[in-house]
């Protein structure tokens, strides 16, 4: 949307990344990686006898971030209205200079896998010489910061219903307060949902 407004991209050519895309191949990615998630918990269920709940599987938000504005943002203003290297004197447009920066992003991601799996191969053994909070440190600030306080800010804007949620959300993860008949019991989280649509 920025690159829209500023950067005079036109609206088809970013829907058609958009839309024709990026959404079908993050769709499928997240389809599979949290299938793959549900059944590793669900293997881990069966093996030790208790209830293992999946890691949910998403978008990388601080690689996101990092990519916008560190490769495509860099790139598409370093080429926009530039002269194309061909010498008939033309110069890139702006839908130009964005495919191009759209395509140096899907490069450095390839990159960026292909770096994962060979620091992956080489893990357990950084984990015997480094300890593994130093390495979860970085993320862990970044996810309070994106994640955490984003969504509490938006609580806190509507006090009757935000409050209330975080409400639920203590006694149900933290309290331990189980809601239910008997042995069956409304999850935790959908406790929460159920809190917020009725308030708000």
């Amino acid at each position: 949307q920025d690159l829209t407004v500023i950067g005079k991209v036109s609206s088809s050519t970013m829907n058609r990344v958009l839309f024709q895309q990026v959404v079908p191949g993050l769709g499928l990615t997240l389809a599979i990686g949290n299938l793959y998630y549900a059944w590793m918990a669900i293997r881990l269920t069966n093996m030790w006898g208790r209830q293992y709940t999946a890691q949910p599987y998403g978008i990388n938000t601080y690689s996101a971030f990092a990519f916008v504005y560190n490769i495509i943002y860099p790139v598409f203003f370093a080429l926009k209205g530039r002269e194309k290297p061909d010498g008939d004197g033309s110069t890139y447009t702006a839908d130009e200079a964005f495919l191009v920066a759209y395509r140096v992003a899907l490069a450095s991601n390839f990159i960026q896998g292909i770096i994962s799996i060979v620091v992956g191969i080489v893990g357990p053994v950084l984990l015997r010489y480094i300890q593994p909070v130093a390495l979860l440190v970085p993320v862990a600030g970044i996810g309070l910061a994106f994640l955490g306080l984003e969504q509490l800010t938006n609580c806190l804007a509507a006090p009757i219903v935000g409050y209330n949620t975080i409400l639920w959300v203590f006694l149900g993860w933290y309290a331990g307060v189980k809601v239910g008949f008997n042995k069956r019991r409304i999850p935790e989280a959908l406790m929460v949902i159920l809190v917020g649509v009725a308030l708000g």
